[in-house]
């Protein structure tokens, strides 16, 4: 019984090996390309409004980064489309600690059988932003983030001729 089992086994091997593509022992088959991975959705612009003291609108955009340990740094870019001035920036921002809960679990009578205990963590940031222009304008923004799969922000600044800003996005 054995004897064929084996026999069979062979039979088996030698067939897969005639019919697989002759190769030189130099021969080095070419892996298959991985697939590429889906877009990863932080590495995406958010579109935003600076308006000055002055009244003057700026377009605003921010780059949406996921937040690793807390903390997020990404780009930041506005053009004044009164002056033609385009800024160029980074913003850093950090997370707000997270809240501990812990609580009694009780029974149907009242009586304490157990405990329970979750951490929720915060979803808001602060970040700090400067901002420097083509034409010498340096704006400092301070922003006020709700992270998430679709962040939005507000904030607001000075820059180095004492005007003043607001941001949305």
């Amino acid at each position: 019984m054995k004897t064929i089992l084996a026999l069979a086994s062979l039979c088996l091997l030698f067939t897969a090996c005639a019919h697989r593509p002759r190769t030189s022992a130099l021969h080095v088959e070419k892996a298959a390309t991985p697939p590429k991975p889906p877009h990863d959705p932080s590495e995406s612009w958010l579109p935003g409004t600076l308006t000055r003291s002055d009244a003057v609108k700026l377009s605003f955009r921010i780059e949406k980064k996921f937040a690793r340990r807390g903390r997020a740094e990404g780009g930041v870019a506005a053009t004044d489309t009164a002056s033609g001035e385009k800024f160029r920036g980074t913003y850093v921002g950090l997370m707000e600690a997270g809240r501990f809960r812990s609580g009694q679990i009780r029974d149907s009578v009242g009586f304490p059988v157990g405990t329970s205990n979750s951490y929720e963590s915060s979803r808001n940031a602060t970040a700090i932003s400067t901002l420097k222009g083509d034409q010498g304008t340096v704006i400092q923004l301070t922003l006020q983030i709700v992270a998430g799969w679709s962040p939005h922000g507000i904030g607001s600044g000075t820059d180095n001729k004492g005007r003043t800003y607001q941001v949305q996005f």
